[in-house]
C-alpha cells in the first residue's frame, strides 16, 4: 500500500498530464443535455400512459357497476333488493301468498290427503320456476323483463291459489 502511494506521488505529473481536449468536454456536455431533454419526455410519456390506463379502468368499472354486471359480491335474490317500490310490491304479494297457503292448509278436501298433497306439490313446482327467476335476477338485476317476470309469477301464483280456494269452497258447500 505504501509502495503504491509512493509510485503515485513520484509520478503525479504523468497522471495529470493526459487531460482530454476541450472538444471532448463540449461533446460530453451536449450528450448530457440531450439525455436530460430526452429523459423528461419519456418519463412524462410513461406517466401519461399509466394515468390513461387508470382512467379507462375506472370508467369501465363504473359502467360495469352501474349497469349491474358487477354486483359487488351481493346476491340479489328478490326484487325487494332493487328499490323501495319493488320491496313494497314484493311484500304485498308474499303476504297474499302466505295468507293463501294458510287458507289452503285449513281447507277441507273431500279426499283429504291426496288432493292437498297434489296441490302443495304443484305450488312447490311453481317455486322451482321462481328459483330460476331469482338466478336470472342475480345475473341481471336491472333487467326489466326479469323483474316483470317475477311480478307476473307472483300474480299467477296468487290467481292459482285463489282458484283452488274458490273451487274447493264451492265443492264443500
Amino acid at each position: 500500500m505504501k509502495n503504491l502511494e509512493k509510485i503515485i506521488k513520484n509520478n503525479i505529473e504523468a497522471f495529470n498530464s493526459d487531460e482530454p481536449s476541450n472538444e471532448h468536454f463540449e461533446k460530453f456536455k451536449r450528450k448530457l443535455q440531450q439525455h436530460n431533454i430526452r429523459v423528461k419526455p419519456e418519463i412524462y410519456h410513461f406517466l401519461y400512459r399509466i394515468a390513461g390506463i387508470l382512467i379507462i379502468a375506472v370508467i369501465i368499472s363504473g359502467i360495469l357497476y352501474f349497469t349491474g354486471l358487477i354486483n359487488s359480491g351481493r346476491t340479489i335474490t328478490s326484487i325487494g333488493h332493487i328499490s323501495a317500490e319493488y320491496h313494497e310490491v314484493e311484500m304485498y304479494y308474499r303476504g297474499q301468498i302466505n295468507e293463501n297457503y294458510e287458507i289452503i292448509k285449513e281447507l277441507n278436501f273431500k279426499n283429504n290427503g291426496k288432493t292437498r298433497k297434489n296441490i302443495l306439490s304443484e305450488l312447490k313446482e311453481m317455486d322451482f320456476a321462481y328459483k330460476d327467476l331469482q338466478k336470472d335476477l342475480n345475473q341481471n338485476p336491472c333487467d326489466e323483463r326479469v323483474i316483470n317476470a317475477i311480478i307476473t309469477y307472483y300474480q299467477f301464483k296468487i290467481e292459482f291459489m285463489d282458484q283452488i280456494i274458490t273451487q274447493t269452497r264451492k265443492i264443500n258447500i
